[in-house]
């Protein structure tokens, strides 16, 4: 895909995002070379791409989640903070699912795993999760802390 250019943005700062009304020219699609591909995409207001304005609604709006990147490596927001459920949530197209202390740690392989005990390691599940569903695999090195700045350990 070729640079994105805006035509117009509508800002939702009380719930974190933007809507950027955008064209660009797909690579992809050879025949269509000289077409603009036109989308409604939804971005945090640092810049960092949610989806579309359907996921963003829903991520942001309804279920209070502050989208972020899972690493400094990419653009696109997988998981994200929910005040109104005290949970991290991880998510792509094919999937969404939220963890909290309590809840039980993600497992790829539906295994029996300890329940979640700090804010932590529900990140870490989020992550988790949100690379078992489409996202880009991530190193975390032992020992490394993935809690929530503001938040116990």
């Amino acid at each position: 895909m070729n640079d994105i250019n805006i035509i117009s943005r509508m800002q939702y700062p009380k719930h974190g995002y933007e809507i950027r009304h955008v064209y660009f020219h797909d690579e992809a699609m050879l025949l269509y070379a000289t077409q603009k591909v036109y989308a409604d995409l939804a971005y945090t207001l640092d810049g960092f791409l949610i989806g579309d304005k359907e996921m963003a609604r829903r991520l942001c709006r309804d279920l209070g989640i502050r989208p972020e990147r899972r690493t400094s490596e990419t653009e696109v927001c997988s998981i994200g903070y929910s005040t109104k459920f005290d949970k991290w949530f991880g998510w792509s197209l094919k999937g969404l699912r939220g963890f909290g202390v309590g809840d039980t740690m993600f497992s790829k392989e539906n295994e029996e795993t300890a329940p979640i005990t700090n804010m932590g390691e529900a990140r870490l599940s989020a992550c988790k999760y949100a690379e078992h569903v489409g996202g880009i695999p991530i190193p975390t090195p032992e020992g490394e802390s993935n809690a929530n700045p503001g938040t116990s350990n």
